[in-house]
């Protein structure tokens, strides 16, 4: 995509565009990357727990994970994704315990 030279007004807008097309070669199941910080940050999280406790039951082999890892996949930036990886991978990532288990004596 050629970035049209008289709309930029700053150098702002242009790194905007650049990162914007950088987003959506990485995820291009999901339109624009503003509403992910406004309204799809919570679905996000929701879904790569979801996965994340699909895991810790089935498996990461199990069919029913791998979709609700595709899932997460279209709700999800792929830096998040590599980030929780990461925890997940070392062991720190909360992502997986069920709500017992960390919210102990709220009530």
């Amino acid at each position: 995509m050629e970035i049209d030279r008289s709309k930029v007004t700053s150098p702002k807008d242009l790194q905007y565009w650049k990162s914007y097309d950088n987003y959506t070669l990485d995820n291009p199941h999901v339109g624009d990357p503003r509403s992910l910080q406004m309204t799809q940050r919570l679905y996000c999280f929701i879904r790569y727990t979801m996965f994340c406790r699909c895991c810790r039951e089935l498996g990461e082999d199990d069919p029913r994970c791998k979709y609700q890892y595709y899932r997460a996949e279209v709700a999800c930036t792929q830096d998040f994704l590599d980030l929780v990886n990461q925890h997940r991978e070392a062991g720190t990532c909360g992502m997986d315990l069920l709500p017992g288990d960390r919210i102990v004596g709220t009530r």
